[in-house]
């Protein structure tokens, strides 16, 4: 039977998702204001509130990853700190943006106002944007020249499956 096992440490298999979403849905609100196809907005709306979720899941299993804090050097320690700082700002700011895009969305048949709050959107996508890749810089940093949190935690010992046994060759002697 199939069983699916969630990644360990999971914060970095979760990150990924905020990010691409930040960008998308930040240029989504950008095409927004140029163009008036209805979905376009609604479209940035539904992208940035999923960023806004996936950031805050991002902060939340990097913060679950503070047992490994104890054990770096003053060095490592503020780079995940300004790392962590970072991610934090930018699920602020695409809280921000989120909000901006559901008003604009709500303000769809206003058109002065709609573009008011599209730009303001996507303002607010462009601090979210700077804020998570920079989160996304420095955790690559750690990872791939400090080696920090990327290592995979052992898994409980599992049996083997019937199908995982040695099989034994019929030539074998």
């Amino acid at each position: 039977m199939f069983e699916f096992e969630l990644p360990n440490p999971l914060h970095p298999a979760i990150v990924h998702f905020p990010i691409v979403l930040t960008l998308l849905g930040t240029v989504l609100a950008l095409l927004s204001i140029i163009t008036r196809r209805l979905w376009l907005p609604q479209y940035a709306a539904l992208i940035l509130v999923l960023a806004t979720i996936g950031a805050q899941v991002a902060v939340i299993t990097g913060d679950a990853q503070d047992q490994l804090f104890s054990t770096l050097t003053t060095e490592q320690k503020n780079l995940v700190e300004t790392h962590s700082d970072m991610g934090e700002n930018g699920r602020t700011a695409l809280i921000v943006a989120a909000a901006l895009a559901l008003i604009a969305l709500a303000l769809h048949r206003f058109g002065a106002t709609r573009r008011v709050f599209a730009l303001l959107t996507t303002l607010a996508g462009c601090v979210a944007c700077f804020f998570v890749l920079r989160a996304a810089q420095l955790g690559g940093h750690l990872v791939f020249q400090h080696g920090i949190g990327g290592q995979r935690e052992p898994a409980a010992a599992a049996s083997p499956s019937p199908a995982e046994s040695p099989a034994v060759s019929p030539n074998a002697q």
